[in-house]
This record gives structure tokens, sequence and C-alpha cells, in this order.
């Protein structure tokens, strides 16, 4: 008697993969990730009362953001609620105004760009890596095989990462 196993979601390489194709549960597990770095980070400068908001947001910036972006080329269309709302909890508890201030005043004051626009950044930068790469290597042939998928298909799935971020080269004509 054979016996089939199937999984929702596994781990692989820090990333949270879903049977549904879903990224949402990768985002959240990085959110909870982040509030962990978060607490080590503020535990840490607990014994230093004196260092700055702009000192602060820079080690945020570069200890704690490349935690809620990881693997951001290949999730990054996803708005990622759970990361935005653990990043402006940071910010609003760093200077120290209620919970419910909004959000686009807070990142006015700060100076900083939203995470998405940070992940769109991320994937095309991404992008035109993979255009360089050796169509011989294996991300580029996948790469290939799904801009394949979206030539070929009339009513293409515009979810599937290489079809919003390939579609305006596509329409022109080039690879």
């Amino acid at each position: 008697m054979e016996t089939s196993c199937y999984v929702n979601k596994f781990n692989y390489l820090g990333v949270v993969f879903t049977s549904g194709g879903s990224f949402s549960e990768a985002q959240k597990t990085l959110a909870g990730q982040s509030l962990k770095a978060i607490f080590q980070m503020n535990k840490c400068l607990y014994k230093f009362t004196d260092v700055s908001v702009q000192h602060r947001l820079d080690l945020f910036d570069k200890l704690i953001t490349p935690i809620m972006n990881y693997a951001g080329e290949v999730w990054g269309f996803i708005k990622g609620n759970s990361i935005k709302k653990v990043h402006m909890q940071f910010c609003k508890r760093m200077l120290g105004v209620q919970a419910i201030t909004q959000n686009d005043f807070i990142n006015g004051e700060l100076g900083h760009v939203n995470y998405q626009t940070q992940r769109f950044y991320i994937m095309i930068n991404y992008w035109t890596k993979l255009l360089r790469t050796n169509n011989k290597k294996f991300n580029k042939k996948i790469y290939l095989t799904l801009l394949n998928d979206i030539v070929i298909q009339l009513n293409f799935v515009m979810s599937k990462w290489s079809g919003p971020i390939k579609i305006h080269r596509h329409r022109n004509g080039s690879t």
C-alpha cells in the first residue's frame, strides 16, 4: 500500500513556501524574526540612553531591514503588511508617539521609503543581473521557462513573478 504525504508549508533556506503558492506565510515568518532581532537590538541599546533617533534608524536599516526583505526578489510583489506593521511599531515606539498616529506622518518625519518600494528596487536589481546571467545557469533557465509561459499563454497569470516584472519588456519585443 502506497501512502502519499503532503505538507501545507515548508521552510527552504529561510523562506516559507506554501502549497497554495502564497508568500504571505513567508512574510509573516520574516516579520516574526524581525521582532526577535528588534528585541535583541533594543536589549543592547537599553544601556545607552543617549543614542540618537538617526543612529537607531541606521542600526535598524543595517540589522533589521535585511531580515525583513530577505528573499524579496521572489516575494516582493506582496504588500507585506506584517512587515510594514513591525516597522511602524518600531518607529512609533522610538518616536514616542501613539500607535494610532498616521503611518505617512511617521515615514515623512523619519524620511523612510516604504518597504514595498525597497523590494521593487531589489526585484529590479535582481532582474537586471538575471538578464546578464549565462543562459546555462539554473536561475536563468527557470526565468526563460517562465517567460516562455507568458509568450505561449494568451491569458497569462499576472501573479507569476515573471509576468509583472517582464511584461513591459516583452511588449517591446525584446528579452
